[in-house]
């Protein structure tokens, strides 16, 4: 998460809980491929209602599949000529309702999401690899805060 605010600080009226295994779709950036499932370490956030729609597919594998499709280049076409807007579009509710989603028969489905679901799987496992890698170094003293500060010291300006 890039910000946690509290309280007050929050601007949105409504919020949805959202729940590990849902499909969070925003509003904003869903036709650039913003589409997600919401990871254990996430139950129980808070989105804004006005800016995401949150669905609950029954089983994760539903979503996995149902994410899979949605983030695909057609079906983003598609959003782009239901949404409004020009360099960033906004697809609404109900209008995303009116997509034509390939639904492939429940074995078929299960096969697809086992393997996106376990290639996940692989990704954190291979982040978790290369982050104990990587701390073998730590006794050169090479990523430190203080190497960090003089990397960004150095930089030509932009």
């Amino acid at each position: 998460m890039d910000k946690i605010k509290k309280g007050q600080n929050i601007r949105a009226k409504v919020m949805y809980r959202v729940k590990e295994g849902q499909m969070v779709f925003s509003s904003i950036r869903a036709t650039d491929g913003a589409v997600g499932i919401v990871p254990h370490e996430l139950d129980g956030a808070l989105v804004s209602r006005t800016s995401y729609r949150v669905f609950d597919c029954g089983v994760l594998q539903d979503a996995v599949y149902l994410w899979a499709v949605i983030r695909s280049h057609e079906l983003r076409a598609d959003m782009q000529s239901i949404s409004t807007g020009s360099s960033h579009y906004t697809t609404r509710w109900p209008d995303i309702g009116q997509l034509l989603i390939p639904w492939l028969p429940d074995d078929q489905r299960r096969v697809i999401s086992q393997e996106i679901l376990d290639s996940w799987d692989l990704e954190r496992e291979v982040t978790k690899k290369r982050k104990t890698a990587l701390e073998k170094l730590a006794f050169l003293d090479i990523d430190s805060d203080k190497s960090r500060q003089r990397w960004k010291k150095s930089k030509a300006p932009q």
